[in-house]
């Protein structure tokens, strides 16, 4: 796990091996030197590589990273290049360039969760400038449509977000439409409702929830229509709700097996809204925890590590709580998790970075 505060960074000379969607990194990754270099991101259990050739000098800094959610709205995906037909709808690398002049090749990477490629010679790579995403060519492409790359056809020098896009309509889907997902809670009950604006070749769709938005668990399996160009709307009522966030997903899944997620949507209970928690970026502050109107008694108070390392326990009583920094001994820099338990039930969880 990384981020702009606790960057991972590959110097002059340095490379990687061995990334795989058991092993990659969830954040950015910087790399400084003059040799091509294959940025191992992902997200989502997936490895999703990002790959540069060359820069000219040696002292030359690149940083990537992948999001495995739709562009829009930032990046609008109806703004672009007139050779392009579609950009896709389901995810997007960024590329910087911190220090030095050298423009590069790109490399983007593709599997069974881009959304369907279905025709190689008909893929590009997109880049997005500030206000349209532009045609960056197809240089040459390897694998076949379930899994591969695509190279652009010639160096870059504007930096930003990149991602897959079809030179025409009827190929590469890149996928089905969603043009909502919205999840709610209503007396007790987690309303999830989504809309397709097209469908081609799906056969369902599978709803996931999740307690951490990692960890998820298929919860109810929903019969897609196929192929449709109309607005189509579908809805699934979890009576899950309660005190602690809970996170939704839905995974739509083509007759040919492939599939793809939409983004997560996570939803709280009406009792977790006046619990506050701070701060939550800390380096030596005390931990100040105010259940508000809540009537909790006897909770426990758990601080984990990434590893699910429990490195600090307490049971309180009161409505308003002070964790002392020294009593927690954090051991390092880096994410933690505050968790807090009540009547046999996770109450709320929240991340603590520690800078």
């Amino acid at each position: 796990y990384s981020n702009a505060v606790n960057l991972l960074t590959f110097n002059a000379g340095a490379s990687t091996v061995g990334a795989s969607n058991i092993s990659y990194v969830s954040g950015p990754v910087k790399k400084i030197g003059n040799t091509a270099f294959t940025f191992p991101v992902g997200a989502a259990n997936m490895y999703r590589s990002f790959a540069i050739s060359p820069p000219v000098s040696i002292t030359d800094e690149f940083t990537s990273e992948y999001f495995f959610i739709t562009p829009d709205p930032t990046y609008t995906r109806s703004s672009h290049a007139p050779s392009i037909d579609h950009i896709s709808n389901m995810e997007y690398w960024t590329l910087s360039r911190n220090n030095g002049t050298s423009n590069v090749f790109v490399t983007l990477s593709w599997n069974s969760s881009s959304g369907g490629i279905t025709n190689l010679p008909g893929l590009k790579v997109s880049q997005w400038d500030g206000a349209v995403w532009q045609d960056n060519g197809n240089g040459s492409t390897t694998g076949n449509t379930f899994a591969g790359t695509i190279t652009s056809s010639a160096v870059t020098g504007s930096f930003g977000p990149f991602s897959l896009s079809s030179a025409s309509p009827g190929i590469n889907p890149l996928p089905v439409e969603l043009s909502v997902f919205n999840v709610s809670s209503e007396k007790g009950i987690n309303k999830l409702k989504w809309q397709t604006l097209s469908e081609k070749n799906s056969d369902y769709f599978d709803v996931e929830r999740s307690k951490d938005g990692k960890q998820f668990e298929t919860i109810d399996h929903v019969k897609a229509a196929g192929n449709s160009s109309t607005l189509l709307n579908y809805q699934v009522n979890d009576p899950f709700a309660g005190r602690s966030e809970i996170c939704y997903r839905l995974k739509e899944v083509d007759v040919n097996g492939a599939f793809y997620y939409s983004e997560t949507k996570c939803v709280n209970g009406t009792a977790l809204s006046s619990i506050t928690i701070s701060p939550t970026l800390l380096s030596n502050e005390n931990i100040k925890v105010d259940f508000g109107e809540n009537s909790f008694t006897n909770v426990e108070i758990n601080i984990i590590d990434i590893t699910g390392k429990v490195i600090f326990n307490q049971h309180v009583n009161e409505n308003k709580v002070t964790i002392k920094n020294e009593d927690v001994r954090f051991h390092d820099k880096g994410i933690y998790f505050i968790r807090m338990i009540a009547d046999e039930k996770i109450i709320d969880t929240r991340k603590l970075v520690i800078i």
